[in-house]
């Protein structure tokens, strides 16, 4: 059933792409973490960009990755410039299992005071996914 749907995702403009929703799960203690079958359903089904963005992770599908880059690869000032190597640089690319599983990155897992083990929240974002340590995600909700 995926492997149509992931044949039908080619027909499908990238434009189109949009995870959404809330979801609660465990990083198990190999930092591999479920995707959620609605975003698998909607291309993030054999790899993934991912990149630390603070007191989180952004999970992007590899062409909404390059279109984010292709955004910003005009810098027009140092702050831009700062902005684009610091994405590019952090940048990792993570294969995703056929159980439809992704390893997150211990390195950049830390950056984001995400935790083998914990829970942690995964949100969809339009183009991409945000990856919280689940106290991070509450402390950040109270606060908005």
């Amino acid at each position: 059933m995926i492997d149509e749907r992931k044949q039908k995702r080619s027909d499908i403009s990238d434009d189109r792409l949009f995870y959404f929703g809330m979801y609660h799960l465990s990083l198990a203690k190999d930092m591999r973490l479920n995707i959620p079958r609605r975003f698998v359903e909607n291309g993030l089904q054999d790899c993934a960009i991912i990149v630390p963005d603070g007191n989180h992770l952004r999970i992007y599908e590899k062409t909404s990755f390059e279109d984010l880059l292709h955004g910003i690869s005009k810098p027009v000032s140092n702050a831009d410039h700062a902005v684009f190597r610091f994405v590019i640089s952090n940048a990792v690319e993570c294969k995703i299992d056929p159980r439809f599983r992704i390893k997150i990155p211990r390195e950049l897992a830390e950056k984001s005071n995400i935790k083998p083990g914990n829970p942690v929240v995964l949100v969809g974002v339009k183009n991409c996914a945000e990856l919280y340590d689940a106290e991070t995600w509450k402390s950040f909700n109270a606060n908005s």
